[in-house]
């Protein structure tokens, strides 16, 4: 067989970008996202490779299943429409699923396990400790969570969430102590918030100290 050419797009820092697969899939793609894909879908499965955000419809085809690989994790999809999250640096996989079905195989050394969502809900896999949480949300919360500049935090540790707001916003962003790194959060901002919104609504609970300067963000534990 020929050999098959690949194609990649690489998303900047603080933007977002839009691309439709040669099956038709779309894939509506996070800041300082990669995704990497054949130029012709051949062979008995369709198969692509991510490192970043994605909110994906994928073209029913029963027949070519629809994988996304991302380091340790694949994820198999059975005609659906979701949100899956798998950056290199972060701690949290996360994956929101609206419609149909998909199970997510992750690998690690104690060999392969596999998760199964149907619709409606949200697991969380934490690549530090090894557990996967499941957990529910309404469609309405998926179409939220999933615009542009909207941002869901479950339980998600400090580190993360910064990662995420320097993608988002292009702001380098220290943690300036180490305790405060796996300090986890729980927070939800869906009204296009700016960055200086956000800073000061994670600081409010007294727990965090903010300080800009020279265009970089500190943060301080209290």
């Amino acid at each position: 067989p020929p050999p098959v050419a690949w194609k990649e797009l690489s998303v900047p820092t603080a933007q977002t970008r839009e691309l439709t697969l040669p099956d038709g899939t779309l894939l509506s793609l996070g800041a300082e996202s990669r995704v990497t894909w054949p130029e012709t879908f051949t062979g008995t499965e369709r198969r692509i490779f991510l490192d970043g955000k994605v909110t994906a419809k994928v073209a029913k085809d029963p027949e070519h299943p629809f994988i996304i690989q991302s380091g340790d994790i694949d994820v198999r999809v059975h005609g659906t429409t979701f949100n899956f999250k798998s950056y290199r640096n972060n701690t949290m996989v996360e994956m929101m699923l609206l419609e149909g079905s998909v199970s997510m195989d992750i690998h690690s050394d104690n060999g392969v396990r596999e998760v199964w969502l149907t619709p409606g809900d949200i697991a969380q896999y934490d690549r530090q400790a090894g557990d996967v949480t499941l957990g529910k949300i309404s469609s309405e919360s998926f179409h939220v969570f999933s615009e542009n500049r909207s941002f869901s935090f479950f339980n998600v540790p400090l580190c993360d969430i910064a990662a995420d707001l320097e993608r988002s916003f292009g702001t380098e962003i220290v943690l300036a102590d180490p305790p405060i790194v796996s300090r986890r959060f729980l927070a939800f901002f869906t009204n296009h918030e700016s960055l200086d919104d956000i800073l000061r609504l994670l600081s409010a609970n007294g727990n965090l100290r903010i300080v800009q300067s020279g265009g970089v963000v500190y943060m301080y534990g209290k």
